[in-house]
């Protein structure tokens, strides 16, 4: 088992270090990401009379980001910095709007393959309060299907408790999207 574990961390570590350190057009455009919720899962039950707003589609939504590349860590991966905002269907059944910033490390390990790990920090509406803070940490991926045109995948964890402290929901949530995307 620990053989198992050490493999996989081995892979998902090195395999980014072992792309290619060539240059990347594309790493250094403005990026528009829209993606849509596909599947919602709770890691605990909820404790009130009614099930959590979870499942595949069940999350009605979309969320959108635009960021741009702030500073080259190698010649195939970036620090981008933007701002993101997103309206759907929480997991207490009720509509949230969430407007922010974003940062995220972008490595591209073929031309058209790139992962990406980041966070959104920002304001959410539809829980206890008129505005509650709210950071989301992701990781994904993204294939180039054109020069213009992006389809991928990320995995975002909303944590229960958030920047601030405050409950936001009492329990985590695990949203996972597929994204579209185009460079500018």
């Amino acid at each position: 088992m620990i053989k198992r574990i050490l493999c996989f961390f081995t892979t998902i570590v090195l395999l980014p270090c072992a792309a290619s350190a060539t240059e990347h057009p594309a790493g250094n455009k403005a990026r528009l990401t829209v993606g849509v919720p596909v599947y919602v899962t709770h890691p605990d039950k909820r404790s009130a009379t009614q099930d959590w707003n979870q499942g595949w589609l069940k999350n009605e939504g979309i969320v959108a980001d635009v960021s741009w590349p702030q500073w080259q860590v190698d010649p195939a991966t970036n620090v981008r910095l933007g701002v993101t905002g997103g309206v759907f269907d929480n997991s207490v059944y009720k509509t949230s709007v969430f407007v922010g910033g974003v940062v995220e490390l972008e490595k591209f390990i073929t031309k058209e393959l790139a992962l990406s790990a980041g966070a959104y920090a920002g304001g959410i509406t539809g829980y206890d309060y008129a505005v509650s803070p709210a950071l989301t940490p992701y990781i994904g991926t993204s294939y180039a299907l054109t020069d213009a045109l992006e389809l991928g995948a990320r995995g975002y964890w909303l944590p229960s408790k958030t920047l601030a402290g405050s409950d936001v929901s009492p329990s985590d949530a695990y949203v996972g999207t597929i994204t579209l995307g185009t460079r500018f």
